[in-house]
């Protein structure tokens, strides 16, 4: 009977030996995954920082191109008041010519 018990319980101690190495291995290739998951992890946030960088340069480059903007309306607005003011200039001396021509012209014969 001893015999049977010893058997029985060495049967037992290699199963338990089988599950615990299994398990082992399940560890193992849960380290290994894990490893690679950390990478991965390590690479998404270098790439997640390059891009907001190349956001901040993007961010920068917007507010330069809008303040050049800026400056361009208001000497594009400069420069229509200026136009402005020479059609102004420049109906006032045709009207100033027109009546001059018109004054020294002869009358019309008929």
């Amino acid at each position: 009977m001893e015999e049977k018990a010893a058997t029985a319980h060495n049967q037992t101690v290699e199963d338990e030996a089988r599950r615990a190495a299994g398990h082992a291995r399940q560890a193992e290739a849960h380290a290994a995954e894990a490893e690679v998951a950390a990478r991965n992890a390590r690479e998404c946030e270098k790439e997640a920082d390059r891009a907001l960088d190349k956001t901040r340069l993007h961010e920068q480059e917007a507010q330069q191109l809008l303040a050049q903007t800026q400056i361009n309306e208001r000497e594009t607005h400069r420069a229509r008041q200026e136009t402005l003011q020479l059609l102004a200039k420049t109906q006032a001396h045709e009207q100033t010519a027109r009546r001059i021509v018109g004054d020294a012209e002869p009358p019309l014969s008929k």
